[in-house]
């Protein structure tokens, strides 16, 4: 752990070393606060009503392999994410316009590359281990937030290929945005930042949307040294299109009394889309034999909740079911051709821990050919397929913190009858300040 994030928590501890000797009264009072740090003496809602939203995070992910893998071990991992979101109108009086400025640091080391050896990163916050300046957004909305335009510095992964059920897993086969979707590098993800923008409108009744952004691709997107600042545009630079589809219906609709006395018709909520994308750029085939100057990629996902307690509709409490499918098949430049991800979600299941999770999840990967005879003939063994399970409980110990006490297995590690497969034991720790 460095020194920014020992100095983090040592102030943590403090604080809550200072309640308790305060008291029983002040200790609750933290405690069922909506962050750690509390509301700063009334110095936070004063700028959050002029429009200034202050936003800081920790997540560690602790993992280890007793069994399988090239060896045994355990690492940890670490990310502070934090920026300030500044509400325009508030600040300029410029109507349905936000700016988001947003840095990670990042650091720690991974138990996939190190111990296991496998092609789907079981600790999700690891990667470009530095201090990253990852968003600089501009994003206005227009006709009562109907459509929307975002541009700056930006991921493609910050809009696209990506949902909230996906940030419940500590694997990183799907955590963000699914990993198959990346590889290549022409679909830029967390914590990297590029050019680019992205428009979005959804109808009136919020039952269907469309995107489309364009994004620069670089192979500086995640390049430490830069540290996300490298604001140039280059020759060998190259243009990534995404365009994405949705869906998002209610099922079984009934009518329920809400707490302030009013009927109203709630559902089962479902979300389902389709995406692309391609690009303009170099990419190096796996054989050497040159480059590959387009590319591109589909996806498709689904997730239904199926089941939610009378007592609990209208509330995102209940079973939720999700599946993943991309396809990216050039195999000459894309290491999984394709990748298949489904898994569930229970919020609330166990009585009195109304915010609690539930999650299972499975991913599998093919390895495209050309790169698994690449692979056989450097001496490691033809790659195959990768799978990884997931079995976690996320505890919502309050407002402000979630203890994730986490199991995974990893059948094939890349693909290889040389690793061993691997069970993994880990816990994820996740603070808001």
């Amino acid at each position: 752990m460095n020194v920014t994030k020992l100095s983090l928590f040592s102030a943590y501890l403090l604080c809550a070393a200072s309640v308790v000797a305060a008291g029983e009264s002040p200790v609750a009072n933290w405690w069922g606060g909506e962050r750690a740090t509390g509301d700063w003496g009334g110095v936070r809602p004063r700028l959050e009503n002029a429009g200034i939203n202050f936003f800081l995070s920790y997540e560690q992910d602790f993992a280890g392999n007793p069994y399988g893998g090239i060896d045994q071990g355990a690492t940890n991992s670490g990310s502070i994410e934090f920026g300030v979101l500044l509400d325009l109108k508030k600040l300029l009086k410029l109507d349905d316009t936000t700016l988001l400025v947003r840095v990670v640091d990042r650091n720690g080391s991974d138990l996939s590359s190190k111990y296991i050896g496998n092609f789907f990163p079981v600790q999700q916050d690891f990667g470009c281990e530095t201090v990253m300046l990852q968003s600089i957004a501009l994003e206005k909305k227009f006709f009562d937030g109907a459509f929307s335009v975002k541009l700056g510095r930006v991921a493609a992964g910050d809009d696209f290929a990506t949902s909230p059920l996906y940030g419940l897993y500590m694997t990183n086969a799907i955590d963000g945005t699914p990993k198959s979707i990346a590889t290549s590098g022409a679909f830029s993800c967390y914590p990297g930042t590029v050019w680019g923008g992205r428009a979005l409108y959804s109808d009136p009744g919020k039952q269907w949307y469309a995107k489309a952004g364009v994004y620069q691709a670089s192979d500086r997107i995640y390049n430490t040294r830069y540290h996300g600042t490298d604001f140039g545009i280059r020759d060998e630079d190259g243009l990534t299109f995404v365009v994405e589809a949705g869906w998002t219906p209610e099922f079984f609709s009934r009518e329920i009394t809400d707490k302030s006395g009013k009927r109203k018709t709630v559902g089962l909520p479902g979300h389902y889309w389709f995406g692309a994308y391609c690009s303009w750029w170099d990419i190096e085939k796996f054989d050497g034999t040159g480059t590959e100057d387009f590319s591109y990629v589909f996806y498709w996902h689904a997730d239904q909740m199926i089941f939610q307690p009378d007592g609990d509709a209208g509330t995102d409490k209940g079973l939720t079911l999700w599946a993943i499918f991309n396809l990216a098949p050039q195999e000459s430049v894309q290491i999984m051709p394709y990748q298949v991800s489904a898994g569930m979600a229970y919020k609330g299941a166990i009585p009195g821990r109304d915010d609690d999770r539930i999650i299972l999840g499975a991913s599998y990967g093919k390895f495209s050919d050309d790169f698994s005879r690449q692979q056989e003939l450097a001496g490691k063994g033809k790659a195959r397929g990768e799978t990884v399970f997931e079995l976690a409980y996320a505890a919502q110990l309050n407002a402000f913190t979630i203890l994730q006490p986490d199991i995974q297995y990893v059948l094939n590690p890349y693909g290889s009858d040389q690793i061993r497969d691997a069970l993994v034991l880990g816990i994820r720790l996740k603070v808001v300040f």
